[in-house]
Parts: C-alpha cells; sequence; structure tokens
C-alpha cells in the first residue's frame, strides 16, 4: 500500500469483506446494520470503531513516501 495506489476494485473488494464480516452471518443473510460506517471510520477517541478508511490510507502512505 506504501508504494503503488491501490485499484478502486481492490479497495471495495475489501470493504466488501469487512461488511460481509460485520453484517452477515454464516447463511450470507444480511443482518440489520446496528452502526452507520461514519461511526465505523472514526477514530476511537472520537466514539468509532478505528477501522481505517483504505482510499485515504493509501494516499496518505504515498504522500509520506515522497
Amino acid at each position: 500500500m506504501h508504494l503503488f495506489k491501490l485499484p478502486k476494485i481492490v479497495t471495495k473488494r475489501i470493504y466488501m469483506i469487512i461488511s460481509n464480516f460485520l453484517w452477515a452471518d454464516q447463511g450470507k443473510q444480511k443482518k440489520i446494520h446496528l452502526v452507520r460506517l461514519d461511526v465505523i471510520y472514526q477514530n476511537v477517541e472520537n466514539g468509532g470503531w478505528g477501522i481505517r478508511d483504505l482510499e485515504n490510507f493509501n494516499m496518505a502512505l504515498l504522500a509520506k513516501n515522497l
């Protein structure tokens, strides 16, 4: 992630894996969303879950290398 910009399809797939982990049961049936995505991506200090926004994190790592 710190050398190349991730393609949109890769970030979409990772977001799908995260959402399936959070909101799908073993039978692949969707559950009710009890938490909004903007809360999940907030810092723990701000009341979120601390999961990083991959697109912003990727851009920050690329900018760090410059």
